[in-house]
């Protein structure tokens, strides 16, 4: 619920970041989760966050993306990254979310794996969502409001591996420019 409570709030900050610079959204910043693991328990905890949480089933969650969007995704087991980057290239108006929060490319970076995913043994799940030259393209019209490696370091990692907040380390912003 911890990675909920943060996409919640950075839902707030990204309405308030747009209205200080002059650029107020036409709709509120709408939150869709998809997970066949949720409760009713986790829907109705999620539904009373600041900015609710709407959990629906799959593909609902990536069909609800539009340019109002902020879509999180952390360490995913599908290719969110890709399919984010092909739903903005099928917009009428070419625009993608208004903002991504999702898990660092860094490994993509290391082992050069643009367009292909990678699964080894010690750690899958990160290159289950590998960059893609439509999301690089993409991302040309965003600007990096958050790096988390930068922001909290790599130290965190090393001193307290076990805390709850670990995978925060992992995890980019990204802001669409108008």
């Amino acid at each position: 619920m911890d990675m909920h409570i943060v996409a919640s709030a950075l839902a707030q900050y990204l309405t308030r970041m747009y209205e200080a610079e002059g650029m107020p959204l036409e709709k509120p910043i709408r939150i869709v989760a998809q997970d066949p693991a949720y409760t009713v328990r986790d829907r109705q905890i999620l539904s009373e966050l600041p900015v609710p949480i709407e959990v629906v089933t799959d593909p609902q969650g990536f069909l609800a993306i539009d340019e109002s969007s902020l879509v999180y995704s952390a360490f995913a087991m599908v290719p969110t990254k890709q399919i984010v980057a092909d739903l903005a290239a099928a917009a009428p108006d070419g625009k993608g979310p208004a903002a991504l929060f999702v898990n660092s490319d860094f490994r993509d970076k290391i082992y050069g794996n643009v367009d292909r995913a990678v699964y080894k043994r010690d750690d899958p799940r990160r290159f289950v969502d590998p960059e893609t030259k439509r999301y690089l393209t993409m991302l040309e019209s965003y600007t990096r409001v958050m790096d988390g490696q930068k922001l909290i370091g790599m130290f965190y990692l090393d001193t307290f591996p076990m805390d709850a907040y670990y995978w925060f380390t992992g995890m980019d912003m990204w802001a669409r420019g108008e």
